[in-house]
């Protein structure tokens, strides 16, 4: 009677397991058919964890317990990958949302268009120099040139309170875009344009102005009629011409307001 006791005992938990096998391989592939689709949820996956650690605890067997235990291990693993795959998305969700209410929070800058500067010139080059105090401490991403075939776009942004921009459209000669450049130093930011033909420009900007001749009233007074070349040139120069008829009219006024100048 013992004998057939032990072994009715044997062969019950023999079935119990078969049965707890059948369990694990039945989980394994709707795990494995879970991990392929696209759709599994990652609730389901902490379901199964739990149902897994409910039969570990309940098996006597060793090898039995073992295969639960490494099925747990696996399942813990997708958990955890797709634990850290919300928290990146909530993450990146949250750094984009914090980026569009930091741009909308963010007052927008009065761009100011500069139109004084200087420049210079070689047979093979064009320096544009535009003075700005403090703009070397910006960083380098706040100081952008795109350069054209016939133009450039200097932009300065976010310099005490203001962004600046110096386009030119239409240079008078053709340029390089490759091979021009800017640089930044204390107070001044330098574009360099390569040209594209060696040679003198006669003007920084390509104008199609006509020149016109002064004239001069052969009846008129002969100091109002220079007077007025005077301002028809002022009227037609470019800025080099515009700053040499001023200094040269200053002096004049100076000379005649000086009582111990020669007549």
């Amino acid at each position: 009677t013992n004998t057939l006791e032990a072994q009715n005992s044997s062969d019950s938990q023999n079935i119990r397991g078969q049965s707890h096998i059948r369990e694990v391989y039945s989980l394994e592939t709707s795990i494995s058919m879970a991990g392929s689709h696209s759709g599994y949820k990652l609730e389901e996956l902490r379901l199964d964890a739990a149902e897994l650690s409910h039969l570990v605890a309940q098996v006597t067997r060793d090898r039995v317990k073992a295969s639960l235990a490494k099925e747990l291990s696996m399942v813990k693993t997708e958990i955890q990958k797709l634990e850290s795959t919300e928290n990146s998305a909530g993450a990146a969700n949250n750094d984009r949302k914090y980026d569009r209410e930091e741009k909308a929070d963010r007052p927008r800058l009065h761009t100011s268009k500069i139109s004084t500067y200087g420049w210079d010139q070689t047979d093979t080059a064009v320096k544009i120099y535009v003075n700005l105090t403090g703009v070397e401490k910006l960083p380098q991403e706040k100081i952008c040139v795109n350069f054209g075939s016939k133009s450039f776009d200097l932009q300065i942004l976010e310099l005490d309170g203001k962004n600046y921009q110096l386009h030119i459209v239409k240079l008078f000669g053709f340029v390089v875009p490759s091979e021009s450049r800017f640089t930044v130093r204390r107070g001044m930011v330098t574009v360099t344009l390569k040209k594209e033909d060696k040679g003198k420009w006669d003007n920084l900007v390509h104008s199609k102005k006509k020149e016109t001749k002064p004239k001069l009233d052969k009846d008129a007074d002969p100091s109002q009629s220079i007077m007025d070349m005077m301002k028809q040139m002022y009227h037609d120069g470019d800025d080099e011409m515009k700053r040499t008829i001023a200094k040269a009219w200053t002096e004049s006024r100076e000379k005649q307001n000086d009582p111990l100048s020669p007549p």
